[in-house]
């Protein structure tokens, strides 16, 4: 074999060594769905998300999606960053009620045992999601108990009944925010941010047409 056949099949083994990479990184793509509304968009940036936040998603085990929609956008603005808090159930989250507080999550999915959630303004709160949280050790129910009246401040004898949950930020952590084309949910451009950052309007547009 003389030198310039091996140097050709160097250079096609390379070749088909970076095609075979770019095939198995894209390969999660094929999960996505082509159509459908905010449901199948959400899935969507949750299978991105999980392929392409390892770091993350090695540390963690639950993450929060923040769902925004403004009808006179072409694109649904999507947040998903890893949730560290206790979620508190209160007296006012029913079972079968619709919630209006948009940090209690009333939906959920998991994907590769990794659990994400989110508030749904259109679905009722039901049990699977509370077990969800339970199960993944999200859910908090002291605030609950004080508002039944089974904990009661206690001023002669602080610490006797436990202290709410606290919420706490790390500065350190990044969220990713997704804009995703409404007519095409497999079309999207994303962002990472810091957590204090605010939900900006200077996200990178995809091609929607």
């Amino acid at each position: 074999m003389n030198m310039t056949n091996t140097v050709r099949n160097k250079k096609i083994a390379v070749l088909l060594l970076l095609s075979f990479i770019f095939i198995k990184c894209n390969t999660y793509k094929m999960e996505m769905h082509l159509k459908g509304g905010k449901s199948q968009a959400i899935e969507n940036c949750i299978i991105d998300y999980y392929h392409t936040n390892k770091k993350y998603i090695k540390e963690y085990d639950s993450f929060y999606i923040r769902f925004m929609d403004d009808k006179k956008s072409n694109f649904y603005h999507i947040n998903i960053l890893p949730q560290r808090n206790k979620i508190s159930i209160r007296k006012k989250h029913n079972i079968g009620s619709i919630v209006t507080d948009e940090f209690f999550p009333t939906n959920y999915k998991h994907y590769n045992y990794k659990l994400f959630i989110w508030y749904d303004e259109d679905k009722a709160l039901q049990r699977d999601v509370l077990d969800a949280l339970d199960k993944n050790k999200l859910l908090d129910s002291i605030w609950l108990r004080y508002d039944l009246g089974i904990y009661k401040d206690d001023w002669d004898n602080p610490g006797k009944y436990p202290y709410p949950p606290t919420v706490s930020i790390d500065e350190t952590i990044e969220g990713v925010d997704y804009l995703i084309c409404k007519n095409k949910i497999k079309n999207y451009r994303k962002k990472r941010k810091g957590v204090f950052r605010p939900y900006d309007n200077n996200l990178p547009k995809p091609k929607c047409n």
